[in-house]
C-alpha cells in the first residue's frame, strides 16, 4: 500500500512501511526536485542549465537533427558546437546501434518516455562513448538527457571476461565480492556468498538488500549513504575513499550473520559514481566476542566513555539510567547533573511525538530501531540535532528499558539547512532588489547561528575602505539605532571587526569586552558581547565582510563553516544580481538607441539566410513593420541586379573568412531597395562582418535614406553639362565676333597709312596717327579675345621662337 505527502506542486508517493528516514529523504529529493524545476521555467534559466550541467543534454527533432546542445558534448566527444549543431544524430551513432535507435525514434515518435536507453556515439578521435539516454518527446521536438557510461561499461566488460578466473579465486576466499548499481541492484556477486550464506550466486542477485540484511542494519545502511551522498554533493569528498560498516545480514536458513562491508566507489570518467564494490568479511564471531566483552562493567565502560557518540540506558518511563560522558560534552552540561531526569525534559517540544513513537515500536518488535532524529536542548540555550539507535534491554524475558547510541548530527542538519537557504536565495533573488537580498540573506545567516545581529560590508579594489551595504532585520529594529547603511569606513580607522582583513582569515572575539585594540562603538550601536567576522575571497582579493554578533554562546569552528560558506554564497548571488541589473540596464539602452534612431538597424544570419533583428525606424524607410521587413528577406527586399552584386561581395567575403584573410572592418553599399509602396529609393548600407555567440557568420547594419541625396548629386550634373554648353556656346561666339571686327578694322588700318602718305596739315596728320594708333590697340584687344576663346576651346597653338 502508498501513502502520499504534498511537496508543493508535486505529490510525493512511498510505501507504506518505509522508515521516517527514508521518508524525509524522498520528501527533501522531492522538494529540491521541485524547486529546481521552477527554476528552469524561464529560457534564461533553462541555457544556464544547459551550460553547467556536466551530463549530456539535447533538444533533436523527428529528422534526426540536433536543435540544441549543451557544452558537455564538446568535452565528451570532442567536436565542437558548429560540428554537432544542425547534425544528423545518426551520422555519429555506431552502425550496429543504428537500428535500435530508429526503434527507439519510432516509440518517441507516438509520444512513448524513454528511461535507460543505451547507444554508442562516436567521439571526433574515432573511439565510441557509451551513452545512456532518458528521453522524454514534446510535440515534434524530443528533450534528452545521456550520461557517459562507457568506463561503467568497460569495467562490466571487463569483469565478464575475467569473471571465471576471480570466480575461481573467490571460490576460495574468505570474503565475498559484491557489485552494486546506484539503484541498490545487486550486479555482480562473487560464487563465495554460497558458502557465506547458502544462496547460489543467481538466487542472491535477484534479492533486493532489505531482503538479505536486518531491517536495523538496512536503515543505517541507507543512512550511511545518505551521509555519503551528502558529501558527494558538498564536493569536499576524496574520491578515492573507501567507508566501512559493519551490517547484521540474513543467510538462506534466516540466520543472523555479522559481516564488515568495505565500500569502494567506482567512477566513470568524470568522477561521478557509477556503482559500488562492497567486499564483505564474516565477523559473526568477533561481534559475539564484543558482546560478551560489553558483560564485562569495566571494560563496557572504557568503550563507553571514549565513544564520541552518547550511550545510555532508558527505563520504560524514560527516565536515564546511565548516559555516558559524551552526553555532558556535547550539550555543555556538568557530569551526571541529568542522570534521573526524563529525556524530555531536554527534548524539543515538536520532537516529542516521534521519540515516543520510536520507544513503543521498540518495545512492541523487540528489534534494534534506528534513524530516528531529535532535537536536544544546549546548556547556551541552543538546539542540537541527533540521531539514535536503540534496543530494548531484556532482563531473564522481562522487558525493563531501552539502550541507545545518539549521534550528533547538528552539522549534518546545518548543511541540508544552508544548501536550503542557497536555493531560497538564489529564488528571492530573482525578483528582489540587491538591498532586500542581502537583508534576507543576513536574516538566515543570524537563525541559523543563533546571532541577533548580522551585518554586510563590501571592501574596495584598494582593500583600504569599507562600505556598509545592509544589516539584518533584527539589528536595525530592535538592536542597532545607529545610522550607517552606505557609509564608507577607514581599514585603519575601523575597529576590531576588521581583524578578518589585516589576518586574511574568519576572526571570532568571544569576549568582546577584554580586547585591547577596540576603538569603541558608535552613538546607538548594540552593545557588542561577542563576534564572529568573515572575509570573501575573490581572485586573492578580499571584497567583503560577513559578521555576526552577540550568540548567546561562544562562537566555534561549526559557526565559522556555515558563515563562511553563506557569506560566499550571497556574494556569489550579488555578483549575479548585479550582472543580470547591467543587463537589463544595457538591454534598456540599447533598444532605446535602436528603437529611436532614424536610422535602420539590422542584424542577418548567414548560416540562416534570414534577418534575426531589424529596428522599428524600417517603417519610416521602407513603409513596412520589423516583422514584414523579416519576412520579407534580403532577395526580394531590392531588384535582381542590386541583389546579384550584393551577394556577390557577401560570397566573395565569406570566402575570406573562411580562408581566415583580412577584411575591411566595414563595407558600404549603395543601393535601391523597394519601398511598400512600390516605388524605389536609394538607401546607403554600413556593413560589418562578425561571428555570433553560436559562431554562426552574421550581418550587421546601419541603413539610412540618401535620396535627397541622389537628387542633389543628379541636380549638380545637370548644373554642370549647362555651364559647359554656355561657356562653348560663348567660345564660339567671340572667336565669330572677333574675326568680324577684325576685317573691317585691317580695312581702317590700311587706309589710315595710306592716308598719312598723302600731302596733310600738321593737324590733319597727327589725327590719321592717332586713328591708327586706336586701330592697332583695338586690333591687339580682339587678338587677345580670340586667344581667350581658344584656351576654353582647347584649341591654342603655341609659336617656337629662337631667342638668344
Amino acid at each position: 500500500m502508498k501513502e502520499h505527502k504534498c511537496v508543493g506542486d508535486f505529490t510525493l508517493f512511498y510505501k507504506k512501511g518505509h522508515t521516517l528516514e527514508e521518508a524525509n529523504v524522498l520528501e527533501l529529493y522531492a522538494r529540491q526536485t521541485a524547486m529546481f524545476i521552477d527554476k528552469l521555467n524561464t529560457q534564461t534559466e533553462l541555457n544556464r542549465f544547459f551550460s553547467v550541467n556536466i551530463d549530456l543534454f539535447c533538444i533533436v527533432n523527428f529528422d534526426n537533427i540536433f536543435i540544441k546542445l549543451n557544452p558537455a558534448w564538446e568535452e565528451v566527444l570532442g567536436y565542437n558546437m558548429g560540428e554537432l549543431k544542425k547534425k544528423r544524430f545518426l551520422d555519429f551513432v555506431h552502425p550496429e546501434d543504428t537500428e535500435p535507435t530508429l526503434a527507439i525514434m519510432s516509440k518517441l515518435s507516438k509520444q512513448q518516455k524513454i528511461d535507460k536507453f543505451i547507444n554508442r556515439y562516436r567521439s571526433k578521435d574515432g573511439s565510441y562513448h557509451y551513452f545512456e539516454w532518458s528521453a522524454q518527446p514534446v510535440g515534434d521536438l524530443v528533450y534528452a538527457a545521456a550520461r557517459d557510461i562507457t568506463n561503467h561499461i568497460l569495467t562490466q566488460n571487463s569483469l565478464k571476461e575475467s569473471q571465471k578466473q576471480n570466480d575461481l579465486i573467490s571460490k576460495h576466499m574468505n570474503s565475498v565480492i559484491t557489485m552494486l548499481d546506484t539503484n541498490m541492484n545487486i550486479q555482480y556477486v562473487s560464487p563465495s556468498i554460497e558458502k557465506f550464506t547458502g544462496y547460489e550466486t543467481e538466487e542472491y542477485q535477484s534479492k533486493k538488500l532489505f531482503e538479505i540484511m536486518t531491517p536495523a542494519s538496512y536503515a543505517y545502511a541507507m543512512v550511511v549513504l545518505k551521509e555519503e551522498m551528502m558529501l558527494e554533493a558538498s564536493g569536499k569528498a576524496n574520491p578515492e575513499r573507501t567507508r566501512s560498516i559493519e551490517l547484521e545480514l540474513l543467510d538462506k536458513a534466516g540466520n543472523f550473520i555479522w559481516g564488515e562491508v568495505t565500500i569502494t566507489f567506482i567512477r566513470d570518467s568524470r568522477n561521478n559514481i557509477l556503482s559500488f564494490l562492497c567486499v564483505t568479511v564474516d565477523v559473526t564471531e568477533r561481534k559475539t566476542a564484543e558482546e560478551k566483552l560489553k558483560k564485562s562493567e569495566e571494560k563496557y565502560r572504557n568503550l563507553i566513555e571514549n565513544n564520541l557518540d552518547i550511550i545510555y540506558t532508558l527505563n520504560l518511563s524514560g527516565i536515564f539510567t546511565f548516559i555516558s560522558s559524551a552526553f555532558y560534552h556535547l550539550l555543555g552540561y556538568k557530569p551526571n547533573s541529568y542522570l534521573g531526569y526524563s529525556y524530555k525534559d531536554l527534548l524539543h517540544p515538536d520532537d516529542h511525538s516521534k521519540c515516543e513513537a520510536f520507544l513503543n515500536i521498540a518495545i512492541e518488535t523487540q528489534q534494534r530501531q534506528e534513524g530516528t532524529e531529535f532535537r536536544l536542548r544546549h546548556a547556551d540555550g541552543t538546539w542540537r540535532w541527533f540521531t539514535t539507535s536503540g534496543i530494548v534491554i531484556n532482563d531473564s524475558g522481562k522487558i525493563v528499558g531501552l539502550e541507545g547510541i545518539a549521534r550528533d548530527i547538528t552539522n549534518y542538519k546545518r548543511g541540508i539547512q544552508t544548501d536550503e537557504i542557497r536555493f531560497k536565495m538564489i529564488d528571492f533573488a530573482a525578483s528582489h532588489s540587491l538591498d532586500e537580498v542581502l537583508r534576507q540573506a543576513l536574516d538566515y545567516v543570524g537563525t541559523l547561528v543563533n546571532s541577533p545581529i548580522a551585518f554586510y560590508h563590501f571592501l574596495s579594489e584598494d582593500q583600504k575602505t569599507l562600505t556598509l551595504q545592509q544589516w539584518s532585520t533584527a539589528t536595525t529594529d530592535i538592536f542597532c539605532k545607529a545610522e550607517g547603511k552606505g557609509a564608507q569606513y577607514s581599514i585603519e580607522k575601523a575597529g576590531v571587526w576588521t581583524d578578518c582583513i589585516s589576518q586574511k582569515k574568519p576572526v571570532i572575539h568571544n569576549d568582546y569586552a577584554s580586547l585591547p585594540h577596540k576603538k569603541g562603538l558608535p552613538e546607538g550601536h548594540a552593545e557588542v558581547i561577542r563576534e564572529l567576522v568573515v572575509p570573501v575571497f575573490r581572485k586573492n582579493k578580499i571584497v567583503a565582510i560577513l559578521g555576526v554578533g552577540n550568540k548567546p554562546a561562544d562562537y566555534d569552528q561549526e559557526d565559522v563553516a556555515t558563515v563562511s560558506f553563506l557569506a560566499d554564497v550571497t556574494w556569489e548571488i550579488i555578483e549575479r544580481k548585479k550582472a543580470e541589473m547591467l543587463l537589463i540596464e544595457n538591454e534598456r539602452k540599447y533598444r532605446l538607441i535602436t528603437e529611436n534612431t532614424s536610422d535602420v538597424i539590422w542584424v542577418f544570419n548567414l548560416n540562416q539566410n534570414k534577418f534575426t533583428y531589424i529596428s522599428p525606424s524600417i517603417y519610416e524607410l521602407r513603409g513596412l513593420t520589423p516583422e514584414e521587413a523579416i519576412e520579407e528577406g534580403l532577395e526580394k527586399s531590392m531588384p535582381a541586379a542590386f541583389f546579384a552584386e550584393v551577394n556577390s561581395q557577401i560570397t566573395e567575403n565569406v570566402q575570406k573568412l573562411f580562408n581566415k584573410e583580412k577584411i575591411p572592418d566595414r563595407f558600404i553599399f549603395q543601393l535601391q531597395q523597394y519601398h511598400k509602396n512600390g516605388s524605389l529609393i536609394w538607401i546607403e548600407s554600413t556593413v560589418k562582418y562578425r561571428y555570433n555567440s553560436d559562431n554562426e557568420i552574421e550581418l550587421t547594419g546601419v541603413s539610412r535614406n540618401i535620396e535627397n541625396r541622389k537628387k542633389i548629386q543628379n541636380e549638380l550634373i545637370k548644373a554642370k553639362e549647362v555651364a559647359e554648353s554656355a561657356s562653348k556656346a560663348k567660345s564660339v561666339f567671340l572667336a565669330n565676333m572677333s574675326h568680324e571686327i577684325r576685317t573691317p578694322l585691317n580695312g581702317v588700318i590700311g587706309f589710315s597709312e595710306l592716308l598719312v602718305n598723302t600731302p596733310l596739315n600738321k593737324i590733319q596728320n597727327q589725327y590719321v596717327e592717332n586713328i591708327n594708333t586706336s586701330a592697332q590697340t583695338l586690333l591687339g584687344v580682339i587678338s587677345d579675345i580670340l586667344d581667350f576663346s581658344k584656351i576654353e576651346a582647347g584649341k591654342l597653338e603655341m609659336d617656337l621662337i629662337k631667342t638668344g
